[in-house]
């Protein structure tokens, strides 16, 4: 891991940080944390912050994926990283995204309800976006999702 956070080839360094992330314990490991900080791409690092579940990150991403004056794509990836994040604020927040405005973003909020460890948590904004949601897709995801 040492060597990879100092090579050269920014692939191999990447790859290193993502297989690190979504290892168990990931978020209790300092190497994990000094990729993450490193990273200079934050799609990269949002990526990484999602596969370690650490709330450590959790205002960081939390604040990203609510505002909506950041770009879509750096929204979406910033509320896909909140999926493994077992924290009642870290639920809450996908609970709200999935009424968001911008449908790319309710998107990312079921995609990373259906990978989050505690479903329980998303049952009422579950029922809500199956009875009122606009887009039939995404519609027919919650109700199958509830």
């Amino acid at each position: 891991a040492r060597t990879a956070r100092s090579e050269s080839n920014q692939d191999l360094s990447v790859g290193a940080g993502f297989a690190l992330s979504g290892t168990k314990d990931a978020a209790k490991s300092p190497i994990v944390h000094e990729f993450i900080q490193n990273e200079k791409d934050p799609l990269v690092q949002l990526d990484m912050i999602g596969n370690s579940g650490d709330i450590k990150f959790l205002n960081k991403v939390g604040g990203l994926a609510r505002d909506v004056a950041q770009p879509v794509d750096l929204r979406s990836k910033a509320v896909f990283a909140l999926r493994f994040m077992d924290d009642s604020e870290a639920q809450a927040t996908l609970n709200g995204l999935l009424q968001d405005p911008t449908l790319a973003i309710r998107e990312a909020a079921l995609d990373a309800m259906e990978l989050a460890h505690s479903k329980d948590a998303f049952h009422g904004a579950l029922v809500t976006c199956a009875q009122s949601e606009k887009n039939a897709r995404l519609r027919e995801r919650c109700e199958k999702l509830q």
